[in-house]
């Protein structure tokens, strides 16, 4: 997969994810949210979720790690996490 893919990828699940309120996905994700952009720690960075990208220790982020992210902002779930079975 291209760079253009992955950034295509990350666009649409960003989309989705950020239909609901910026507050509320933070909620989800357990970040705090500043001025609509939802800030986490991933894969050891600083990450920072907005509408329009990823970005990972400041920079711009449209690889398979941005993916990942993406993938967990759009699938953030309100329901609690269980540790175990």
């Amino acid at each position: 997969m291209n760079a253009s893919n992955y950034a295509a990828v990350i666009r649409a699940n960003l989309q989705k994810a950020f239909e609901m309120a910026p507050t509320a996905l933070a909620e989800r994700l357990d970040a705090p949210c500043r001025e609509g952009e939802v800030i986490f720690s991933a894969f050891g960075c600083d990450c920072r979720l907005a509408p329009e990208g990823i970005r990972l220790m400041g920079r711009t982020d449209q690889g398979p790690r941005g993916v990942i992210i993406s993938l967990l902002a759009r699938r953030a779930s309100a329901e609690a996490c269980i540790d175990e079975p």
